[in-house]
């Protein structure tokens, strides 16, 4: 069945039909909500506001559970992962890139996660992305397939990293690079999401992102609308509060 869970971070979000409407809130790092007619699904979507050092880097965590005793999303349930993203700039350039950090087991963890795997529009293959235009990114297709790669070891990506897929699959070798041989990526309890950008290149980027969505399969999608401010949503099926861990999110639960 579905539930509603108040237990994230600092966003504000509205479901309906479609996707979580989240409605910047000015607590994130580097980012500012803007209003674009052209964004993939609603009316703006969430920009960098880092160019010249206005900030070291963008980021914006939400959607994290602490609560490890039920079992909500995993890794090995994840099909897919894609967003888009609008810059001036075309072809293989530095990009938002989204990450997925999960629960500590014990296993090579990071500091305060267990992995943090990251699906990166840098080292995508297959590149099309014009300059001005919204770019999709994803982990399926032919084009602009997201490099993977988990992070938690302090390795930011290349072009030689595993696809969704290749994580997933405990047949695959991996190389302690892109990915740790003592992980098993596919039974990974999911923990939270970030968006955000690197702290290298930060003063001279410009760009947006918009339409985040994960494909569960049979659990659904959980999909993020970004907005530059709260709205009204007809299909809503509520709206609740933001707070320092507080946001709220739909899940199917896993028994």
């Amino acid at each position: 069945m579905f539930k509603r869970l108040s237990l994230v971070l600092v966003a504000a979000l509205s479901f309906s039909s479609q996707a979580a409407v989240v409605a910047y809130n000015g607590l994130g790092t580097g980012i500012t909500g803007t209003t674009d007619p052209s964004a993939p699904v609603g009316d703006g979507a969430w920009s960098a506001d880092t160019f010249g050092g206005a900030a070291p880097y963008s980021e914006y965590y939400f959607y994290f559970d602490f609560d490890t005793s039920t079992a909500e999303y995993f890794l090995g349930n994840l099909e897919s992962v894609s967003f888009k993203t609008k810059k001036p700039t075309s072809g293989e350039q530095n990009d938002f890139f989204v990450q997925i950090y999960t629960t500590q087991d014990g296993i090579s963890d990071g500091s305060w996660f267990g992995q943090r795997v990251t699906f990166d529009p840098r080292y995508a293959a297959n590149i099309n992305a014009p300059g001005n235009t919204w770019n999709t990114w994803s982990t399926n297709g032919t084009e602009n397939i997201l490099a993977v790669y988990d992070s938690a070891n302090g390795f930011f990506g290349g072009y030689s990293g595993p696809t969704l897929a290749q994580l997933l699959d405990p047949a695959y070798t991996d190389d302690n690079v892109y990915s740790s041989s003592d992980v098993d990526y596919a039974s990974e309890q999911i923990l939270g999401i970030k968006i955000g950008t690197g702290s290298g290149w930060a003063s001279s980027f410009e760009g947006s992102i918009d339409d985040v969505v994960f494909d569960f399969g049979n659990q659904g999608l959980l999909a993020f609308d970004l907005e530059p401010a709260e709205v009204s949503a007809p299909a809503t099926l509520g709206l609740f509060g933001l707070g320092l861990l507080c946001a709220l999110r739909t899940r199917k639960k896993i028994k």
